[in-house]
């Protein structure tokens, strides 16, 4: 059965195509329709699904808009709201890998298949974990951890659809082993308490950087050791702080704080999960490399990893603090590694929460009453912030929205205007005046917009617009019926 694609929310989909097959070879073999629609003919329901997971984000995006919110509330009208977990297929785990970092078009729990190289996986924490002995680029080494509630439901999707292709299953591994021989880990290769090069630094820049999922498959320093492009970019940005003296180190999910040339054999570990390095750990090996004590101390992180290492250094620079995502973040640190202003430092200042100095969140400041932008009392900065109050954020997009609508205000109607008048001018009316045109041209696009947001006619007569579509009547065999 065809199906008719809302102009505005086609045309978002075309500027940002899904990363999925279904869905993109449902937009490849669609076909225009009145106005701006799409028309086409869905193979399976996991194209139906992010589609409406795309209209969900629309409609919760302060920037989107009225057109675009129109044509998301007219396609979930007709598809209805996307389940909380779906299953998408993947031409490889490298595109499948990239998708569930930076498409929202994923969330955690969904199941990621590729049929290729017999690997499936799904979103776990944020990161893609492999149920088949297969991993290609998914985080997996032959096992498969346990989990609980809603992620269970999850897993059991992920191992059927491991069924469905044939691929071999890993094994689950044992929790509470799985903690303990990490453990051992960490303790095995915790820092001796000697005299380092470090300890002679102290005094000067620190600078730590985040470990990263994509790893060497042999031992190696921890300076060539990971291999993502975000630990990359730490580092670079780290060199280029450091390139007067001072010390870079690594803060590992397993080891804690590592210095670059440490040697270490790759791992499975994220920060926050059972057997990761704890603040206090890190405390002490901070104390033992005789860095706990810097006062110039600068962290490149995103804020799992950036919360503990506050712990260590509350005072610590926080250059990537309150940017809202992981292209922000490659961002500021190719600004960094140039020599440039830190881009954190050009966002507005945060504001501790009356009563307590909060490490994680603060406020943006109202300077018309003193208070918060959400209305919440302030106690004075907070430079270490992590993260910036949802409802303070919401108010100041909000503001920026309506400064942007009244700074424009003049130029839209200018622009409407000569588009009014070219509009007649095109189709040849007889108009007397601007205003005339302008009239004239309302009427045109609320025809235009009719079809567009996916009414009765967008879908009756809208499919079939192009050549190869099939008359709407056999006038041969219907002509008595329609005129009798």
């Amino acid at each position: 059965m065809n199906t008719t694609i809302p102009g505005a929310l086609a045309d978002h989909l075309t500027d940002e195509p899904p990363l999925d097959l279904d869905t993109r070879a449902a937009l490849d073999s669609a076909h225009r329709g009145r106005g701006r629609t799409l028309v086409f003919e869905p193979r399976s329901m996991t194209a139906l699904h992010v589609i409406s997971r795309r209209a969900e984000q629309l409609l919760a995006d302060a920037y989107a808009t009225e057109p675009q919110k129109r044509a998301a509330r007219t396609w979930i009208k007709r598809a209805g709201h996307a389940p909380q977990i779906i299953t998408v297929r993947f031409d490889s785990t490298a595109t499948a890998y990239d998708a569930s970092q930076c498409s929202a078009d994923l969330r955690s729990g969904d199941v990621l298949v590729v049929e290729d190289e017999q690997a499936v996986a799904f979103i776990y924490d944020g990161w893609p974990v492999a149920v088949t002995t297969a991993h290609g680029e998914f985080h997996g080494d032959g096992t498969a951890p346990t989990v609980e509630g809603r992620l269970a439901t999850a897993h059991r999707a992920a191992v059927d659809a491991a069924h469905a292709i044939g691929a071999p299953l890993a094994r689950v591994e044992d929790q509470a082993d799985a903690e303990q021989a990490a453990a051992a880990e960490a303790a095995d290769n915790a820092p001796e308490a000697t005299p380092t090069v470090e300890q002679a630094l102290a005094a000067r820049r620190v600078v730590v950087i985040p470990c990263g999922a994509a790893k060497l498959d042999h031992a190696a320093p921890a300076a060539e050791l990971y291999t993502g492009s975000y630990h990359r970019a730490c580092a670079r940005a780290a060199a280029a702080l450091t390139a007067h003296g001072g010390t870079v180190v690594i803060l590992s999910a397993l080891h804690g704080l590592v210095p670059l040339d440490r040697v270490l054999e790759p791992y499975e570990m994220r920060m926050g999960h059972p057997g990761s390095v704890t603040p206090d750990v890190l405390r002490e090996q901070a104390r033992e490399l005789g860095l706990d004590r810097a006062e110039d101390v600068t962290i490149l992180a995103g804020h799992n990893y950036t919360a503990p290492a506050l712990a260590v250094w509350p005072h610590a620079e926080t250059p990537l603090a309150g940017l809202p995502g992981m292209g922000h973040h490659m961002r500021a640190l190719a600004a960094i590694a140039d020599g440039e202003q830190p881009a954190a430092e050009e966002a507005p200042a945060l504001y501790a929460p009356r009563g307590l100095r909060n490490l994680t969140t603060g406020h943006l400041l109202d300077e018309s009453t003193c208070r918060a932008l959400c209305g919440a009392a302030l106690a004075g900065m907070n430079g270490a912030a992590v993260l910036t109050c949802a409802a303070c954020r919401h108010v100041l997009r909000a503001a920026a929205a309506v400064a942007d609508l009244e700074a424009d205000e003049q130029f839209v109607a200018a622009a409407r205007a000569v588009d009014a008048v070219t509009h007649a001018e095109e189709t040849g009316a007889r108009v007397a005046t601007v205003a005339d045109a302008e009239a004239l041209y309302a009427a045109q696009l609320v025809t235009e917009a009719d079809a567009t947001d996916g009414t009765w006619r967008a879908e009756w007569i809208g499919e079939r617009t192009t050549t190869t579509a099939p008359p709407l009547f056999d006038l041969a065999a219907e002509q008595g019926a329609l005129f009798a």
